[in-house]
């Protein structure tokens, strides 16, 4: 598994439908009338794009069905030299060879990059925030002339980004699902909620009003969720002041 999935820690993950049918679509045989060499995942910033790409990834049916696993994180600054850097970067992963600099511009590089990847069997490449189409395009290992069960995952903002791509809608969470994340993260279970609070409803309305302050973000709700913890029982009433300071 590429590093930079490593380093995320998802035993705690609350698992979103979307991530069950990201899963179906990478697992797609290329033959399939749904089959297409790339999947979009896209939405607003804080949606939960990239921690969903990363739960898609370590799925244990994913990393059976692919042979190899590489994670490249462009963003939106990622022009010109940039560019060249991060071709350099997903180069050195498929080949395990450095790309010679000189005399080499975007199409010679990305052709470099189709043709470390050829040799590959079924290999998966996730392109982390892109921001626009020339970024995919010239990062993009995957010769779409040929029939190959490779898979490009691409996480971004911008919807039409990879015009013949599968996509996949991250929306804002609903507001009982924003609740349920909170409390699930900040470890406050039903159980011990309504011992401590005999005469109190569950889900706590305070966490209604917490999640709607962090806008059912899944990102502000997981910064949300370690201050409930670090406050133990007083949470409810000490949260959300902490919060509107930070606007």
């Amino acid at each position: 598994m590429p590093a930079e999935v490593n380093r995320f820690v998802l035993d705690a993950l609350f698992e979103r439908p979307v991530q069950a049918k990201l899963v179906e679509l990478l697992l797609l045989q290329q033959g399939d009338r749904s089959f297409t060499s790339c999947v979009l995942v896209h939405g607003m910033g804080g949606t939960g794009k990239t921690v969903t790409a990363v739960a898609a990834v370590q799925d244990t049916a994913v990393r059976r069905w692919f042979s190899e696993i590489y994670w490249l994180t462009v963003g939106a600054d990622a022009v010109g030299e940039r560019i060249k850097q991060l071709a350099a970067v997903l180069y050195k992963q498929l080949s395990g060879k450095s790309m010679k600099e000189e005399g080499q511009d975007e199409h010679e590089r990305q052709t470099m990059l189709v043709a470390a990847m050829a040799d590959k069997q079924r290999a998966l490449v996730v392109l982390d925030d892109p921001w626009m189409p020339e970024q995919v395009r010239f990062l993009n290992p995957i010769d779409g002339s040929q029939q190959t069960e490779h898979r490009l995952l691409v996480t971004t903002r911008i919807r039409d980004l990879v015009p013949k791509a599968t996509r996949v809608e991250l929306p804002l969470m609903g507001k009982d699902e924003a609740v349920a994340l909170l409390l699930e993260l900040a470890n406050v279970d039903e159980a011990s909620y309504s011992k401590e609070n005999p005469s109190s409803a569950w889900p706590p309305p305070a966490a209604y009003t917490i999640a709607a302050e962090c806008g059912l973000l899944p990102i502000t709700l997981t910064i949300a969720a370690q201050v409930v913890r670090s406050w133990g029982d007083g949470w409810q009433t000490a949260v959300l002041p902490l919060l509107r300071e930070q606007e």
